[in-house]
């Protein structure tokens, strides 16, 4: 679930008791940084389930390890390239 203000969270439900859980927040947590990002899309995933997709910042989309909650590399693309670029990515992994 992605939230406005820049976070994403991995909720886990489970059947037994119809509830949600947090299981991991994606979010840049240094201040200085925040007023530099853009959040042009949702959170998806990628790399067969191993990474998020989330946040864009100097032309880069970021790439989050899923399970770490960490920002692992990021995908340059050119102005107005986004949806092809998250496209070949996820189709690519």
């Amino acid at each position: 679930m992605a939230q406005t203000g820049g976070r994403a969270h991995l909720v886990g439900i489970k059947q037994n008791d119809s509830r949600g859980k947090v299981e991991q927040v994606y979010a840049i947590k240094d201040e200085e940084i925040v007023p530099k990002l853009k959040h042009e899309f949702g959170a998806m995933f990628a790399n067969q389930g191993q990474m998020v997709l989330f946040g864009c910042m100097n032309g880069c989309v970021l790439v989050w390890d899923k399970n770490k909650g960490n920002v692992v590399c990021g995908l340059d693309h050119c102005e107005g390239d986004l949806p092809l670029v998250l496209f070949y990515f996820i189709a690519k992994n």
